[in-house]
């Protein structure tokens, strides 16, 4: 249930991110897409992987 919540937040991170993208936000859009893209989603990827691996 962990790994989803990465999942779930990181997604929710980068529709904002576009969300706020759309709205011409300059500051904390590119930070929601980063976050969103090169932190949560690597670390849901890398908590599945490991689970599945068994490590």
């Amino acid at each position: 249930m962990n790994d989803k919540l990465f999942l779930i937040t990181g997604l929710a991170a980068i529709v904002a991110g576009y969300f706020l993208l759309n709205t011409g936000d300059i500051i904390w859009a590119p930070a929601l897409l980063v976050i969103g893209y090169c932190v949560l989603i690597p670390i849901y990827l890398y908590s599945s992987f490991r689970i599945k691996v068994g490590d």
